[in-house]
């Protein structure tokens, strides 16, 4: 079953009870590695983005070989030019390189990584719709996105990544730069690169006839959805959970006045 051939065992399936259970598995592994990283230093977050960008690449070129090996060599099939592919190139740039190039790698994975890899989690469109779930894609995708997860909290909690302008451009150049190639790729082979040109398994009903009746603005709602977008509801999430926070040390504050009160009139 984990290397076995498309249709040959009944898919997974958005929203089944394994895939509920494996999403609960998941979120319980994130917030547990989360835990664990609270008190790393910033060189062995390096580290671990390194390692990240070593397992991924390996795991990537396992998924490319299997493609080739079941006869799919269309480039749809085995190119990582996805929006969550983005993340192999956000680990090697923020991995192992500097300046510029390292912030452009944080800004993928501090910002649009976590919302993209939260979002397959609930709705694994590609792989846990084709494949059971203890097949090697199926398993190598919850992973995948677990981790995209994970270590954007963890760079968000470790303010490697300020939700500010310079952070929004920086994010903003990284996924043009991709969707760019992805369209001119599109449009020479036909392709469905970032799901710029269809919506694929994507379970919005009014996404598909956008696409054929006016392919062009699907391509920019795609395009503003996975950029713009997922850096906003990061954005919001973020205030939130702030303004929750500030209510919450305002509380304290308060009690402890009120109890410094209670013992001065004593």
């Amino acid at each position: 079953m984990f290397f076995s051939k498309q249709g040959e065992y009944q898919p997974c399936g958005m929203f089944s009870l394994t895939h509920m259970i494996v999403l609960v598995f998941c979120i319980v592994a994130i917030a547990i590695g989360v835990y664990c990283s609270r008190t790393m230093k910033e060189k062995t977050i390096r580290r671990l983005t390194s390692i990240i960008a070593i397992c991924v690449c390996i795991l990537e070129s396992g998924k490319i070989l299997f493609a080739h090996l079941q006869g799919n060599t269309n480039l749809d099939s085995w190119v990582p030019l996805y929006f969550c592919s983005m993340f192999i190139y956000a680990c090697i740039l923020s991995g192992y390189t500097k300046g510029v190039f390292q912030a452009l790698g944080d800004a993928f994975i501090g910002t649009g990584g976590i919302v993209a890899g939260a979002m397959f989690l609930l709705m694994p469109s590609t792989s846990l719709t084709t494949y059971p779930m203890f097949h090697f894609l199926s398993c190598y995708s919850m992973l995948y996105h677990s981790l995209m997860v994970y270590l954007g909290i963890v760079y968000i909690s470790h303010h490697f990544i300020v939700l500010e302008k310079k952070t929004l451009m920086h994010y903003m150049l990284f996924c043009t730069f991709f969707s760019i190639i992805a369209i001119i790729l599109n449009l020479i082979y036909h392709s469905n690169f970032m799901f710029l040109r269809e919506p694929y398994n994507i379970p919005l009903p009014f996404l598909k006839p956008l696409s054929e009746k006016l392919p062009i603005c699907y391509t920019i709602l795609m395009y503003l959805s996975c950029t713009l977008g997922t850096y906003f509801i990061l954005y919001v999430v973020l205030q939130l959970i702030s303004s929750i926070q500030f209510k919450i040390r305002k509380k304290e504050k308060n009690n402890g006045e009120d109890y410094s009160n209670q013992y001065v009139s004593h």
